[in-house]
């Protein structure tokens, strides 16, 4: 069922920085979680890395094409 309203920003609103974002999610500024995703202590942003299998992989099928 769709959600019916009104959504009203008010003019004295403050932007909406990349930073401001990722405080609101993180809870960290957005250097902040760079150098934490590329330092990736104890596998925590492992998600986002591929494999260097997965890598080759993925090029060697490239090439068959």
């Amino acid at each position: 069922m769709p959600i019916k309203g009104n959504i009203r920003i008010s003019p004295d609103a403050e932007l909406l920085t990349a930073d401001r974002l990722t405080r609101a999610l993180f809870g960290m500024p957005l250097d902040q979680l760079v150098r934490d995703i590329r330092e990736n202590r104890e596998g925590k942003y492992d998600g986002l890395y591929k494999s260097k299998e997965e890598s080759t992989k993925k090029c060697e099928e490239k090439e068959t094409l």
